[in-house]
């Protein structure tokens, strides 16, 4: 090994322990959330499941009320906002993968 390929083999090493963090870390969680947040995000999956725009604004309502009457947390009504708004820009794939993603993160296993 030459003194000028070890600079190369610790860059290529070092880029070889990123991505293997990388691949192992465990994908982002939701977390647990409230019956009412996992209804609206059952809503919005159904709605994005069959592309419906017109069921968007009665959820962007029931998210909005839920959020005054602080019935939700801030971060799931930021969650159900995101996805709310990626439907409403006709993201539809993008915002029923989230929602369904948000709604297995509540499925406890024994």
């Amino acid at each position: 090994m030459s003194v000028e390929d070890h600079p190369k083999k610790v860059v290529l090493l070092a880029s070889l322990v990123v991505l293997l963090i990388f691949l192992l870390m465990p994908r982002w969680k939701y977390g647990e959330v409230s019956e009412l947040t996992y209804e609206i995000s059952s809503a919005l999956y159904s709605s994005c499941n069959r592309q419906d725009e017109s069921r968007l604004p009665a959820i962007a309502a029931q998210i909005q009320s839920a959020t005054e009457g602080n019935h939700l947390s801030t971060k799931e009504a930021r969650w159900l906002q995101e996805i709310l708004d990626l439907a409403q820009e006709g993201n539809w794939q993008t915002a029923r993968q989230k929602a369904r993603h948000l709604m297995q993160d509540q499925v406890r296993y024994p």
